[in-house]
């Protein structure tokens, strides 16, 4: 093994042991150190520049033959958090916590009792909860997505997953997360008996076809069909059984299905609108009488710039100030250097105490139009395939990591949402976890739900484009 010494951007050192010919980005994968690479690792993005010996390098094109030096652009996190939000009937929890899990006040591990794990399998973040039969959570576990340093939004995923040796990678990376994580919500209750335990698990499509070593590039490309969209059960050795809730459609997977059912979208009597924000903005619109869905790319832009929705909080205040004009240029001599951003609510959220600076570009500011824009077209266009006026819309559930820090004020000033949306909004944080515990056992609920949903592909919709345009302002 070689030694290599690693210093984040506080000179915080960690030691790695790496084996010869490993690229850099693997070694700091195996130790938990990601970056939210766009470009699965082939060297065409410049996420993962790194220092090496002082020489600035790609981490997924430095191959490790001796014993270096890096120097990373960001500091070691030992914290990391998945927001559940409210809980309904599903016991009280509302934060997920890598390495520093909240378990309940309930008491310890109990023989009598059946026990299971629900898993929501993110792009991004991965959450993970031991309930007992009686739908009461016993632990929680939440960690970053080892796969995203293969790229960090679902496009890349499918393109890194097109080969047999890529699609194994990264199989093998969400198997050792999901194993890692029963380990600790297990031994978080009291227990070592890990075998009978089943995990149920709910993700987007291409997550799902991944875990379950299925190729997901039929998904990548019109007219986006997934080859598996039913209920699947795997048995992976030394971990359990997996069972993987069914989907909808391609880019409509169970993550938000199973929040849409959990919310009862079925029965409404009037419109309401679903909506999960992360790096694909996903939308189901239904009432008792029919559901339509659609996808927006958002890209990565909702969960890299800042925390969660403090982006949307610092454009707005920029915005009022006069720092960026109504197409989001921002003024000199921002527009070269970026603007200082110092931001209170990210360091509450971290319970550090501390405030946080970032420097918000010219560039964060154009990714954040273009997933906005995606998604207010969406909005205004499943509307109208839906046959509703935006105005008649009753309730907007708001789900997702991003989603949950959402401020309704700057979500309608930035024009994300109409201004008809003001007092319809309830953020309800990861509903896919909450979903997964509520309705694991309802399969055939599951499917018949899935079922009825008709998907639309905005893409092809008249007006999409010209939406699209007209909401990239603010």
């Amino acid at each position: 093994m070689i030694q290599v010494s690693v210093y984040d951007k506080k000179i915080t050192r960690r030691i790695m042991e790496a084996a010869k010919g490993e690229t850099l980005m693997q070694l700091l994968g195996r130790y938990d150190v990601f970056f939210d690479a766009n470009c699965g690792g082939t060297g065409r993005c410049h996420q993962c520049k790194v220092l090496v010996d002082g020489v600035r390098t790609k981490a997924c094109q430095y191959q490790i033959n001796r014993e270096c030096k890096v120097v990373l652009p960001f500091a070691f996190s030992k914290e990391f958090k998945v927001v559940m939000g409210e809980e309904k009937n599903a016991g009280q929890a509302p934060l997920l916590e890598a390495d520093g899990m909240h378990s309940s006040s309930l008491p310890c591990w109990e023989d009598e009792l059946q026990y299971y794990i629900c898993v929501d399998l993110g792009t991004t973040t991965i959450g993970m909860a031991l309930v007992d039969e009686k739908r009461r959570i016993r632990a929680q576990f939440g960690c970053p997505n080892a796969q995203r340093s293969y790229g960090s939004d679902v496009g890349e995923r499918i393109r890194y997953a097109s080969t047999e040796e890529g699609l194994e990678t990264l199989q093998q990376l969400a198997l050792a997360d999901i194993k890692r994580g029963k380990s600790a919500l297990c031994k978080e209750a009291g227990s070592d008996d890990t075998e009978g335990v089943d995990i149920y698990v709910s993700g987007n499509t291409t997550m799902l076809h991944i875990l379950a070593g299925h190729s997901p590039k039929s998904i990548g490309s019109y007219p986006f069909i997934p080859e598996h969209k039913e209920a699947q059960c795997i048995a992976v050795p030394k971990l359990g059984t997996l069972h993987l809730l069914p989907c909808a459609s391609g880019y409509i997977g169970s993550d938000v299905t199973v929040g849409a059912c959990y919310y009862h979208l079925h029965h409404k009597e009037q419109p309401t609108l679903y909506i999960d924000l992360g790096t694909n903005g996903e939308m189901l619109l239904g009432d008792r009488t029919h559901i339509l869905s659609a996808s927006v790319a958002a890209g990565p832009a909702f969960e890299q710039m800042l925390k969660g929705a403090d982006a949307l909080q610092a454009l707005a205040a920029m915005r009022e100030q006069g720092i960026m004009d109504e197409q989001g240029t921002l003024a000199e001599p921002y527009f070269e250097q970026g603007y200082h951003y110092t931001s209170e609510a990210v360091a509450g959220q971290n319970g550090d105490g501390q405030r946080i600076d970032t420097i918000i570009t010219q560039d964060d500011i154009r990714q954040l139009q273009l997933a906005k824009g995606a998604v207010r077209a969406g909005i205004e266009l499943i509307c109208e395939r839906f046959g509703c006026r935006i105005e008649e819309i009753a309730r907007v559930y708001v789900a997702g990591g991003f989603g949950f820090f959402l401020k309704e004020k700057d979500a309608i000033f930035l024009k994300m949402f109409p201004a008809c949306f003001e007092g319809k909004i309830e953020v309800i944080g990861n509903a896919s976890l909450h979903g997964n515990i509520a309705c694991h056992n309802l399969l055939k609920e599951l499917t018949d739900f899935n079922d009825s949903i008709v998907a639309i592909d905005l893409a092809k919709e008249e007006h999409f484009q010209e939406c699209y345009v007209s909401y990239m302002n603010f």
